[in-house]
């Protein structure tokens, strides 16, 4: 897995500058690709000043873009979930995440919009399309939404609920909630002609 992130180890390798440690040197030679791209990220952060000019926000950015490519690129089923939690919950999120991959063997790599504590926590899922992997995976999906909602987070913060987050939704807004949501639903739409089949519908 980890020749899968060979492109963003080199873009890494490329943002040091003369008499910088390469990320090459610092990260680990071995283990899981995710991590891998994960170190290096980091050891960027650890040997470069950055000024805060255009040219240093552009590295940054480019490497978060560049962060979520690489996940895709391990040929693994990508579940990325737009959660968000009280930015003072964040390490406490990461740390859930980690002991999640520890207790399920699903991968889990989080990032982005840590300022508005909206963390893409994506579950990396092998053979995805095997019934029972896809069970094993929406289990871990479970584990993490309860987690949340227990932690004074949500489900979705950017991409709404849609299909995939509907069996969830019920769980997220509370029964009180959910009814006045289908209340207003019924009401404006009685012949149930938008969206049939969304995350309002029993």
């Amino acid at each position: 897995m980890i020749k899968r992130f060979e492109h963003l180890g080199k873009l890494i390798d490329d943002c040091t500058v003369p008499g910088e440690q390469r990320a090459d040197q610092v990260a680990p030679a071995h283990g899981n690709g995710i991590q891998l791209a994960a170190n290096r990220f980091m050891t960027l952060f650890a040997t470069r000043s950055f000024r805060g000019c255009d040219d240093d926000r552009s590295i940054i950015w480019q490497l978060r873009r560049d962060f979520s490519y690489s996940l895709k690129a391990t040929g693994l089923t990508k579940l990325n979930e737009d959660i968000v939690v009280p930015r003072s919950k964040l390490v406490d999120l990461v740390e859930f995440a980690q002991k999640l991959e520890q207790e399920t063997g699903i991968a889990v790599a989080c990032f982005g919009h840590a300022g508005d504590g909206n963390i893409h926590t994506n579950l990396m899922v092998d053979n995805y399309d095997d019934p029972a992997v896809k069970d094993r995976a929406r289990a871990a999906l479970d584990i993490l939404f309860t987690w949340l909602l227990a932690n004074r987070g949500a489900i979705t913060g950017e991409h709404g609920v849609g299909l995939a987050k509907k069996p969830w939704i019920r769980q997220a807004l509370g029964d009180t909630s959910y009814a006045t949501h289908q209340a207003l639903k019924h009401a404006l739409d009685p012949k149930n002609t938008l969206n049939p089949g969304k995350f309002l519908d029993d």
